[in-house]
């Protein structure tokens, strides 16, 4: 458990768009954008009661965009913007940065060859839990360890199996 001082003082979200219509998804069922935006409404609700919430608009020319803690992991005021593992999605972390920057110390960015979902990082006070997956990879894990060591943390990796979409949605802390 984070102490006082690690504990998030604010997160960064974006409603969807109708463009959510087409995002990527492996549940087999149509995404209906407007039930989407009024449960993230409930969630911002349910945000603003912990942390301040900096809402960023919906972004119509990225499906995915929603899902901002895919791009990046925060530890100890820094920021590691990610490089997304789905093509699709490789324009999303850029859009967070601005926000982003005004929220820590330092931001990093991460460099290719590397890919990183946040999906795939499971933070445990200091200590990342890292899924190796589809998206994240050898190299993501390696930047990703470098960044929590000089943070004040470290990285545990854990194998996130086939045909799950990434570690945080086989388990939570």
């Amino acid at each position: 458990m984070p102490n006082a001082s690690e504990a998030p003082r604010a997160a960064i979200v974006r409603p969807p768009s109708d463009a959510f219509a087409r995002a990527i998804t492996s549940a087999g069922a149509a995404i209906d954008p407007e039930r989407a935006r009024a449960q993230h409404a409930a969630y911002r609700d349910a945000l603003a009661d912990l942390v301040e919430v900096v809402v960023l608009p919906p972004d119509e020319d990225q499906p995915d965009a929603c899902f901002v803690d895919d791009c990046a992991v925060v530890l100890g005021g820094q920021a590691l913007l990610a490089r997304l593992g789905a093509p699709a999605r490789a324009g999303e972390p850029e859009t967070l940065a601005g926000a982003l920057a005004g929220l820590v110390d330092d931001l990093h960015r991460m460099t290719a060859p590397a890919t990183l979902d946040g999906g795939d990082v499971l933070r445990l006070g200091r200590t990342l839990v890292a899924g190796r997956s589809e998206r994240t990879s050898q190299d993501g894990i390696g930047q990703l360890t470098r960044f929590a060591e000089a943070a004040g943390g470290r990285v545990e990796v854990a194998a996130v199996p086939p045909g799950t979409l990434h570690l945080q949605s086989a388990v939570t802390a």
